[in-house]
């Protein structure tokens, strides 16, 4: 009788255990942190149709597309909701046009900078494994600096509007995540609409 006690009393402080464990898992603060690149970036192309526009004729165009970063900090309401917010940017685009009818090669040098509150949608597939959906708002401010023939020019535009996105994420532990997100978002100045999706992996740490 003694031992059935004792392995009673064991299996009650297993399942204690697991109740809390998974309790962990379903509320508390994150952080998230996380690399991407922009798929559909059309700076190039836009870029180009403005000197064409300009009267440029037969000249050569690059483009280096940058690396997206984010830093998120969420908050697991439950199971299947939580809430984030953070910032992200990306910097480094640099455009270089030259020859044709130019009378000399023209630079452009971008970054891009944001912040975004995000409501996401949580469904698990099993003990481990969800998928995601996303919805929010974003304000992003795009700044650049062109250069030509001695002549330097700055402007930015800024944009607030409706962010959203998919993505699936991996629990390792109850503490440790990774994500893959795709995520869209409109890049434009208030008076145009550009949208733009960005891919990304993302690390998070719950609290």
């Amino acid at each position: 009788m003694k031992n059935k006690k004792i392995a009673a009393a064991i299996m009650a402080m297993s399942l204690l255990t697991v109740a809390t464990v998974s309790f962990a898992s379903d509320d508390g603060f994150y952080l998230t942190g996380g690399i991407g690149q922009d798929t559909n970036d059309n700076t190039q192309a836009n870029v180009d149709n403005v000197l064409v526009n300009a009267g440029g004729v037969g000249f050569n165009s690059s483009y280096t597309k940058p690396t997206v970063w984010k830093v998120q900090a969420g908050m697991q309401l439950n199971k299947y909701l939580a809430l984030e917010f953070g910032p992200f940017g990306a910097s480094n685009r640099n455009y270089t046009a030259q020859g044709g009818n130019l009378n000399y090669p023209i630079t452009a040098n971008g970054t891009t900078t944001g912040w975004d509150t995000m409501l996401i949608a949580m469904a698990p597939i099993s003990s481990e494994f969800s998928l995601i959906g996303k919805v929010g708002v974003a304000t992003i401010k795009n700044s650049a600096t062109v250069s030509g023939g001695g002549i330097s020019e700055s402007q930015s535009q800024s944009k607030t509007d409706a962010t959203y996105g998919v993505g699936a994420q991996y629990d390792f532990s109850n503490k440790v995540f990774g994500r893959i997100s795709i995520d869209n978002y409109n890049i434009a100045d208030s008076n145009a609409a550009n949208r733009t999706t960005v891919v990304s992996i993302d690390v998070g740490v719950h609290f």
